[in-house]
């Protein structure tokens, strides 16, 4: 087996490259930054902002990461060949192929162009927020000067706020759910984000710190009946949970207000008038909810804001900022590193194999704590080098990046994606762009010679419990998703997940989930958040 310690420094060594460049800038966007948002002058902020950019990162060390392009297409050609001194490169001195210098003109786009356009967007977020937090302190606490603390709020300040609250639990059995759903005939429901247990809902103000938030994970067990009920225009499913219930009169203690009579925990399924209820049976299963969220109801001072959740600043403002721009940055890096390392150690390996006229190479995947199911399942399958490497060449010279999802995608994590993946062929799996990794951002499979990887998961054979069951399936490669309720709200990047970035120990995994967070894919953060047991499995 090559070494993994080999072609992680590989990783490890482009990324440290591009940092030397990236952490000039950043510091340079600290120190501008920083006093522009203490001192409330937003507008300067994000029109400073707007002129930040990363062109020299990966440029101004093209040579080196040459020379690192080389040493990763000549550590995938020995995978194939047993050493590098015969390899075809070396041996019969091939000349290194023109793929080798589009793939770095593809970092140079990844990091310096789009890397560029996600930092400003995620630092343009940060400035809204802090001007967000701002109004809402002049507002609701009636400060006329904020001055004192750069229109921003204090720790203090927040543990005192006194406004309107919304309290709510996020459902994490989205998947489970969704299942339920489709299985009892529902024609549509909710969006996953939606899913929701209110335990409080007060417009009358009320100090928030009167009860302590509750960050941690809810089982609502099966001690009571679940029903299924219209709620006016809401189809329902009621809960029975004593810690729900001690929990919504803990806040009518605190004197938040409430407008129904007496209070009975559920979760909105769908707003679907014409949908007939009588027949469909509740869900049964687990019932896992995530830890409290706090929101501040519709202010009249923003029209454009509906609900804007306030947490405890237990960082300082230098702190938030210091992580936002280089917790972004560094992400940006690592991935461009890790992407542009793995395609090229793919193209080398299989490069290799066409110059010795090798039909069929496979996977190998680092099976550990940390392997995906979708690396674990691809682990040892088999394909075609010749298809493979047309693909792989055709990647590597593009630079258009939407070109780039569709010539090599990733496979979704989720159970609907596992079990769109169960039901290919090989032949399919190819052809769909799934013969070689990186499958996620951080991949550690390589290509090997076909006869020397057990497989671990033969094909068509992912276990049951991780895909979509078989009533939710209607067609061997199209599995049925609800349709988007008409009216519902959409929330592409639920805050809750937000927060439990933070809880990531390794910083490289953090840095891996940030990343996912500000491109939008939730799935695949959900994955991490699962892995380091911030999220049910």
């Amino acid at each position: 087996m090559p070494s993994l310690q080999a072609y992680l420094s590989l990783e490890a060594s482009v990324a440290s490259t591009m940092q030397s460049r990236w952490r000039k800038i950043a510091a340079d966007t600290l120190r501008e930054i920083e006093p522009l948002v203490q001192g409330g002058k937003f507008v300067d902020a994000h029109a400073y902002i707007d002129r930040l950019t990363l062109s020299g990162v990966v440029q101004s060390q093209r040579n080196r990461i040459e020379e690192l392009a080389v040493s990763s297409l000549l550590f995938g050609a020995h995978n194939c060949a047993g050493k590098i001194e015969d390899t075809s490169f070396v041996k019969k001195a091939k000349p290194l192929p023109e793929a080798l210098q589009h793939g770095i003109d593809q970092l140079v786009v990844m990091v310096e162009h789009d890397g560029a356009d996600l930092i400003r967007d995620m630092l343009h977020d940060f400035v809204r927020d802090e001007e967000l937090l701002a109004k809402i302190v002049k507002n609701d606490l009636g400060m006329p000067d904020l001055a004192e603390n750069g229109g921003l709020l204090t720790p203090d300040q927040i543990q005192v706020k006194r406004s309107s609250l919304y309290v709510y639990r996020p459902v994490l059995v989205t998947d489970e759910l969704m299942t339920w759903a489709m299985e009892q005939g529902f024609p549509s429901m909710l969006e996953p984000d939606d899913l929701h247990v209110t335990i409080c809902y007060s417009k009358v103000p009320v100090e928030w710190n009167a009860v302590q938030q509750d960050p941690l994970t809810l089982d609502v067990g099966m001690n009571g009946a679940r029903e299924i009920k219209r709620f006016g225009d809401a189809i329902v499913m009621t809960l029975t949970s004593q810690a729900l219930q001690e929990r919504w009169q803990q806040f009518q203690d605190a004197g938040a207000s409430w407008e129904h009579d007496g209070y009975r925990p559920h979760i909105t399924i769908s707003y679907d008038p014409n949908f007939d209820i009588s027949n469909v049976k509740p869900y049964t299963g687990p019932m896992t909810l995530g830890g409290e969220v706090y929101q501040q109801i519709k202010n009249n001072w923003a029209d454009n804001v509906d609900e804007v959740e306030l947490r405890k600043a237990e960082q300082s403002l230098a702190d938030r900022l210091n992580d936002a721009v280089m917790g972004t940055g560094r992400a940006v890096i690592d991935l461009g590193a890790n992407l542009t390392t793995s395609r090229l150690v793919t193209f080398g390996f299989l490069a290799e194999a066409k110059e010795r006229q090798i039909t069929t190479y496979q996977i190998s995947e680092v099976l550990d704590d940390h392997t995906c199911d979708v690396c674990e399942y691809m682990h040892g399958k088999t394909f075609s080098v010749e298809e493979e490497y047309t693909r792989v060449l055709q990647a590597l010279m593009t630079q258009n990046p939407q070109d780039l999802k569709s010539i090599a995608p990733w496979p979704k994590q989720s159970k609907a994606g596992l079990t769109d993946l169960n039901a290919m062929s090989l032949k399919q799996m190819q052809s769909a762009g799934y013969g070689s990794p990186p499958f996620h951002p951080g991949c550690r499979g390589i290509l090997l010679n076909a006869g020397t990887v057990e497989e671990k998961i033969a094909l068509n054979k992912i276990p049951l419990q991780r895909l979509v069951p078989a009533a939710a399936v209607v067609d061997a490669t199209v599995t049925v998703r609800p349709a988007q309720p008409h009216g519902g709200t959409v929330i592409p990047k639920p805050q809750y997940l937000y927060d439990l970035i933070d809880k990531i120990k390794d910083q490289k995994t953090r840095e891996k989930a940030l990343y996912m967070w500000v491109n939008g894919d939730i799935d695949a953060l959900r994955d991490v958040l699962r892995d380091q047991k911030l999220l049910p499995a």
